[in-house]
Order: structure tokens, then C-alpha cells, then sequence
């Protein structure tokens, strides 16, 4: 699966555009600041998805399908809006 995370703004509840908001640099900073999982995986991984378009493999689009779902920091309206951008690249 091709996805591309960056620039990618977040979308408040009114459908406007949250000013500094990129759904690259959300998604990679949550796969990084974990403690637990294969920190070299998921390091690269995050470089890759902040640097633009990547290819995910099924592994790799479960563990970051994963990872925000089960983000402790991540609000529900960022987690909505990166989980709704998966399943439409899936």
C-alpha cells in the first residue's frame, strides 16, 4: 500500500484546516515516542513517513495501524482522521 502522510493537515470538528498541523510529523513522532517494539523498525519507519510517500507492506501498515490505535497520546480527532487515511490507501 502507497501512503503519503505529509502535509497533510488535521481537520478541526467544523472541517477547517488546524493551522501547523501535519499528519506526517504526527504519525511519525508517535511511532517514536514509545518505549516498547523494535526501536530500529520503527525509527526508520517514522523517517520514511515524514519524509512523504512510502510503500508499506502488510507488517508495516498492521504495526502502524497499531501503534495509532493504541497511541496513549494521540487525541481520538487525530487518531480518526490518520486511521480514515489507512483505510483509504488500503
Amino acid at each position: 500500500m502507497k501512503i503519503n502522510f505529509s502535509g497533510k493537515p488535521l481537520n478541526d470538528l467544523d472541517g477547517k484546516e488546524i493551522p501547523g498541523s501535519d499528519m506526517g510529523s504526527i504519525v511519525g513522532q508517535t511511532l517514536v515516542s514509545g518505549t516498547d517494539g523494535d526501536a530500529i523498525k520503527l525509527y526508520e519507519l517514522a523517517l520514511r513517513i515524514k519524509q512523504g510517500e512510502v510503500t508499506l507492506d502488510t507488517s508495516d501498515a498492521e504495526l502502524l495501524e497499531r501503534h495509532v490505535r493504541e497511541s496513549k497520546t494521540l487525541t481520538i480527532l487525530a487518531k480518526g482522521q490518520i486511521l480514515l487515511e489507512l483505510k483509504k490507501a488500503k
